[in-house]
């Protein structure tokens, strides 16, 4: 697979908590509301849209690009850029255009409703982010420092 990156690194302004509660398309990024597609449950794991999972992590808008022609999300975050395939449960992680990381997660991304939908905890947490779980809530929170 030949990834061609030309995200610039910038990222959004730093969150320091976003708020995900399932079955609703509402979130809470940094205090900011924010709409699109529902996070879900599936097979045990929590499912966030890639942009908004990508601002929870301190991505911004010129940081997040869609490769057509491998179907592949790119991320870029400082020194770092990740590689996600819907489908596929391997997520690359890579530094100065070389592979450092390769993540294995137990659930694959996926396309629903024209949305890339992503596990997000391996995500956020190779991004040094803090993942927690409210149960009671159904909420999936994400801390950045």
């Amino acid at each position: 697979m030949l990834i061609s990156v030309f995200c610039i690194p910038m990222v959004a302004q730093a969150s320091s908590e976003a708020r995900f509660i399932i079955g609703n398309g509402t979130y809470s990024i940094n205090g900011e509301i924010k709409t699109d597609a529902a996070p879900y449950i599936k097979d045990g794991r929590t499912f966030l849209p890639l942009r908004y999972a990508a601002y929870a992590v301190g991505i911004g808008d010129n940081s997040i690009a869609w490769q057509d022609d491998i179907q592949t999300a790119i991320l870029c975050k400082a020194e770092k850029t990740i590689a996600i395939t819907p489908g596929e449960n391997r997520i690359l992680v890579l530094q100065n255009g070389e592979v450092s990381q390769t993540l294995l997660s137990d659930a694959a991304p996926e396309i629903v409703q024209g949305r890339v939908m992503l596990p997000i905890r391996a995500i956020a947490e190779s991004l040094d982010c803090d993942v927690q779980w409210d149960g009671p809530s159904q909420t999936a929170i994400i801390k950045m420092d």
